[in-house]
């Protein structure tokens, strides 16, 4: 891109700088041109040029210089790029030139250096806690440490090129309005500072020797709580999900094989997310049918089916997923749990085992990674909206 340097008044260099561009993108190289641009008063011409970024002198060359450069907000590989300070997202760029009289006259534009739009990555940890996000050319936006029970540590904490992050400890959204910094995990909301949540546990009755405003029974470096449901057996009895003392997933006895099985996996994979997962599915509102099929079932774009998660109508049926018009074909049965919050009153969860074995080399611990992400479109509550 170009730029030529200029603004009208005496004692100030001739010329126009590129029409409605106020700012570049972060590493994008820039070009600025100083072709145009002359003393006034003078009818000579330039023989000098001079470029300084922020006060500091860069380049010169006689004649009509140009000066090429690109801008790296703080924590971008600046390679050869101009590095701006921590918090810095703008600019100045004085010009300098010399007329053939002798004259000298100069000009300072400010400008911003902005982030790219479009896609962001985000580097979580064993928790689902967003710690890192980068761009799509590998760039770091931003980053985040954080207490054990989910505050942003001091001085361990930069998102300056990355405005727009609001999902943080255990991948909930962060509610910064009011400074009040909560955490909106879908029933209820979560305060990382005192490490609560503000609203008493729908099944507190279940867990007497807990506090209701407990958060995952104090141990947050191995749990998490997403929000969740139930498991139920063939004949649609609650199947009571718990852990031992050991953190592994204990059933009760109506658990089919297909779910015990389940999580089996899942204990011997050693995931505590998924762990953390599957418990509270198996402790909420919301009746979960579970099932591993030898099926391979083809979608409609030809790919096959590793996983699927259906909702139920009113007469209890598992409605297929409709792709054209991004809805469940039928009318699916809602109800609300104890929050007010809306939910499936009841869901089917199938697990393709057979497809998984042909298309992974690890079938076991892609049948657990499928399953979580089954259990999500039954979590997230945002998504039943």
């Amino acid at each position: 891109m170009t730029i030529e340097a200029g603004a009208s008044g005496r004692h100030s260099q001739r010329g126009r700088w590129e029409r409605g561009r106020s700012w570049f993108y972060n590493l994008e190289e820039v070009v600025f041109d100083a072709d145009e641009s002359y003393v006034p008063h003078t009818y000579g011409y330039i023989t000098q040029t001079k470029w300084y970024i922020d006060g500091v002198y860069q380049t010169q060359g006689s004649y009509y210089h140009n000066m090429s450069v690109c801008f790296a907000l703080y924590g971008s590989p600046e390679g050869d790029c101009y590095e701006l300070d921590q918090g810095q997202t703008t600019v100045q760029i004085k010009l300098m030139v010399q007329s053939n009289y002798g004259y000298w006259d100069e000009q300072t534009i400010t400008y911003t250096i902005k982030e790219h739009k479009g896609r962001k990555y985000f580097v979580k940890d064993h928790l689902g806690s967003v710690r890192t996000t980068v761009n799509r050319d590998g760039n770091v936006l931003g980053y985040d440490d954080y207490y054990p029970f989910g505050l942003a540590m001091p001085d361990r904490s930069n998102n300056t090129a990355n405005p727009n992050d609001d999902y943080k400890f255990t991948g909930h959204e962060r509610d910064e309005e009011a400074d009040l910094m909560l955490d909106y995990m879908m029933a209820r909301n979560y305060d990382p500072i005192i490490g609560r949540f503000l609203q008493i546990d729908p099944l507190a009755h279940e867990y007497p020797g807990l506090s209701p405003y407990n958060y995952v029974n104090n141990n947050p470096l191995n749990f998490i709580d997403p929000d969740g449901r139930y498991y139920v057996d063939a004949d649609g009895n609650r199947v009571e999900t718990t852990l031992n003392d050991d953190g592994q997933i204990v059933l009760s006895e109506n658990a089919s094989s297909d779910l015990q099985r389940m999580a089996r996996l899942i204990n011997e994979s050693g995931s505590s997310t998924a762990i953390s997962q599957f418990v509270a599915v198996g402790n909420n509102e919301t009746k979960v049918n579970f099932k591993i099929s030898q099926e391979i079932v083809e979608t409609e774009s030809g790919g096959v089916l590793l996983g699927l998660h259906q909702a139920h109508d009113a007469e209890g049926n598992a409605l297929d997923w409709d792709s054209k018009t991004g809805t469940f074909a039928g009318d699916v049965a809602f109800t609300t749990d104890s929050d007010g919050n809306l939910i499936y009153r009841e869901a089917t969860i199938t697990i393709f085992e057979r497809t998984i074995g042909l298309l992974s080399n690890d079938k076991n611990t892609e049948m657990v990674v499928t399953n979580a992400h089954e259990n999500e479109h039954n979590l997230n509550t945002l998504d039943i909206r």
